[in-house]
């Protein structure tokens, strides 16, 4: 006779698996959310950066300056206020400015790159995980069902032997056909064995 078909609460391995795959999904779906956060939060801090470079770029220009502080004093003292010294000091310091907010800016668009780079490569290590995954839960889905269209061919065939020979009355074999998943036809054909007997 067959054996007792799985009518319990219990989530059956085909369920399983295609909660598995949902499950794969929903994984995916929170990797690419939390990849694209990070890229964001570097961008920002990248783009933070450099705003902090250039204040710091301009700030240091002003205090360079001829005209600025100690500088001033120290070239008003000398008796070079106003003469081509004190342009080649803010000339240099203008430079020096230019220089940092160059760097500031190289630095930034590298770091943006970056994180684009590394965004990009994290997403594509992510797609090729989720499908590695995909593709192995269905081989095993697709294996299960195989597996379980082979035991219901058996289960018709024993059925219909054991309806032949008897062993089972009419509602029985409505019963067990209806338990094991046989469709109406299969039934049918179990039937007509059993009548025929």
């Amino acid at each position: 006779t067959p054996p007792a078909a799985n009518n319990g609460g219990a989530m059956g391995y085909e369920e399983w698996l295609k909660q598995q795959a949902d499950g794969y999904k929903d994984s995916y779906d929170k990797q690419n959310a939390f990849i694209d956060e990070q890229k964001q939060m570097a961008l920002k801090r990248a783009e933070d950066e450099r705003q902090r470079s250039l204040v710091d770029a301009r700030s240091s220009y002003e205090q360079n300056k001829a005209s600025y502080g100690a500088n001033a004093e120290a070239i008003a003292s000398m008796g070079l206020a106003g003469s081509g010294y004190s342009e080649y000091f803010d000339s240099q310091a203008y430079a020096a400015q230019r220089a940092d907010t160059q760097a500031a800016n190289a630095q930034a668009e590298q770091s943006k790159q970056n994180a684009e780079q590394y965004a990009s490569d994290a997403k594509w290590q992510a797609e090729l995980t989720y499908q590695q995954n995909i593709d192995n839960n269905n081989a095993a889905l697709a294996e299960y069902n195989e597996k379980k269209a082979e035991e219901k061919k058996a289960i018709f065939t024993d059925l219909l032997t054991n309806a032949g020979s008897g062993a089972y009355d009419a509602e029985q074999l409505k019963q067990l056909a209806a338990n094991y998943g046989l469709d109406e036809t299969q039934t049918q054909q179990i039937l007509d064995s059993y009548y025929n007997a």
